[in-house]
């Protein structure tokens, strides 16, 4: 049983409490919780040593400020970390990421933790320029994502394209099942913030042009 937690790319977040439950009912289950992007949800970590051999912990580096590194890790039991080593692909970390990552986990907890409260603030502005728009239904964001649902559903595919013509990205995840008209977008820093709110202000006739 694979669960991300926080999930991409709806931002919603498994409740704590339910998985350690499940772990502990279905030993004969493993579950694999990656939380990647735990950093920007309220409460704590699954993380734990103790915890029963059917559970398998995985987390990145990536969204927290060190993408470039190409970093992840896992942990598992002895018996599922021999299984999984037998697949994975030969040199998959490189040793001078390795290191760059423990010196900056050493030295610089407190530069991650400024960026990753600039973050929060951002995504709630984020929430705040999307909410904005005409019909817009926001699910609730605990990732470094923030997830709208547009009205009418067929905007969601323009507005991607009318963005990218400005040079800015965001997903529009309308294939994914149950998530028709719906926009995936990162949070991003302050100065790109304003470039999109400008861009959607002048979007916003085009397409909605009654509203």
């Amino acid at each position: 049983c694979f669960l991300a937690r926080p999930n991409n790319p709806t931002s919603s977040l498994w409740d704590r409490a339910l998985i350690l439950e499940l772990i502990d009912a279905f030993p004969a289950t493993v579950f694999v919780v990656d939380e990647a992007y735990i950093a920007y949800a309220p409460g704590e970590s699954l993380w734990a040593a103790d915890r029963p051999d059917n559970y398998v912990h995985m987390a990145t580096m990536s969204k927290v400020g060190l993408a470039a590194l190409r970093l992840g890790y896992c942990v598992a039991a002895p018996s599922l970390a021999a299984a999984l080593d037998q697949v994975r692909p030969p040199y998959n970390i490189s040793e001078p990421s390795a290191v760059i990552a423990d010196r900056i986990l050493e030295r610089h907890q407190g530069v991650q933790a400024a960026m990753i409260e600039r973050t929060l603030i951002n995504r709630r502005r984020l929430a705040a320029i999307l909410g904005a728009l005409p019909g817009a239904h926001l699910f609730p964001a605990h990732a470094n994502i923030v997830l709208a649902r547009l009205d009418p559903p067929a905007v969601a595919p323009r507005l991607r394209a009318a963005l990218a013509d400005r040079g800015i990205l965001i997903k529009d995840v309308s294939g994914i099942t149950g998530l028709q008209g719906c926009v995936r977008v990162s949070v991003g820093a302050s100065a790109e913030l304003d470039l999109l709110e400008a861009a959607i202000a002048e979007l916003r006739g085009e397409l909605w042009p009654e509203r």
